[in-house]
């Protein structure tokens, strides 16, 4: 059987509007259907800097300003 949400990870409901009211309220949301184990790729590599060194990164001066020049 062909299902609607294969490989779902995230889910976003747009509610645009409501009967009259500023806010909406909302107390249940039922979703339905056989869960699986989700998997995901694994990221190969990851660059965090504690402290950034300002060498390792190029000024807009070095790179021309952010602009560029085509003929």
């Amino acid at each position: 059987r062909y299902s609607r949400f294969q490989s779902v990870g995230n889910i976003t409901l747009h509610f645009p509007d409501n009967f009259g009211a500023d806010s909406t309220q909302i107390y249940y949301i039922g979703l339905k259907g056989e869960a699986t184990q989700l998997k995901r790729d694994v990221v190969a590599t990851v660059v965090y800097e504690l402290l950034p060194n300002p060498s390792d990164h190029q000024t807009r001066a070095e790179t021309g300003g952010g602009l560029s020049h085509v003929e």
